[in-house]
C-alpha cells in the first residue's frame, strides 16, 4: 500500500527537465486541476466521516497560501478498480470538482493488486493534522490486509 500525502503539488509528475505524470503508473489517478480557484468561488470538500473518523463531514477549502488543485479521479481508473472517494471538493452551486483523499485497490488496472491512498498536499491545512492523520492510517490499516 502506497500512502501518498505530500508536500507539493503532483506527486511523480516532474523530472528535472520536463512534465512526466507517472503517478498513474504507481497507482495514484490524479489528474491536472488548476493552479488557483475560480474567482469568486466558495469551496468546500464533503468528507465521509464514517470512513475518516474525528473529522468534519465539511471543510473549506483553504483561502490562502498554494492553492493548486490536484484531484484524484475515478475517471482514471478502470470500473472494475475499488475506488472510494474520502474527501470530494465541491463549489457553492454543488458541481463536483474532484477528489481531494481516494483510496483505490487496483483490480483490472495497473499496478494489479496494489493499494494507494492519496492525500491532496493541502488537506493537513484544511483539515488539521492532529485529527488528519490518525483517521488517515487507521483507514489504512483497516485496508491494509483487506
Amino acid at each position: 500500500m502506497l500512502v501518498s500525502v505530500s508536500s507539493g503539488p503532483f506527486p511523480f509528475y516532474r523530472s528535472e527537465d520536463e512534465p512526466v505524470n507517472s503517478a498513474n503508473r504507481l497507482g495514484l489517478p490524479v489528474k491536472q486541476g488548476w493552479a488557483q480557484p475560480p474567482e469568486g468561488s466558495i469551496l468546500s470538500f464533503d468528507v465521509d466521516a464514517s470512513l475518516l473518523p474525528g473529522l468534519d463531514s465539511s471543510v473549506a477549502f483553504p483561502a490562502a497560501g498554494d492553492l493548486r488543485w490536484r484531484p484524484a479521479s475515478q475517471d482514471l481508473v478502470a470500473p472494475e478498480d475499488y475506488y472510494v472517494p474520502l474527501a470530494s471538493l465541491r463549489d457553492q452551486d454543488g458541481a463536483f470538482l474532484g477528489d481531494g483523499i481516494a483510496y483505490v485497490e487496483r483490480v483490472s488496472s495497473e499496478p494489479v493488486g496494489g493499494k494507494t491512498l492519496y492525500v491532496w498536499m493541502r488537506m493537513p491545512d484544511a483539515v488539521g493534522v492532529d485529527v488528519l492523520y490518525p483517521a488517515l492510517f487507521s483507514f489504512a490499516l483497516k485496508h491494509v490486509t483487506r
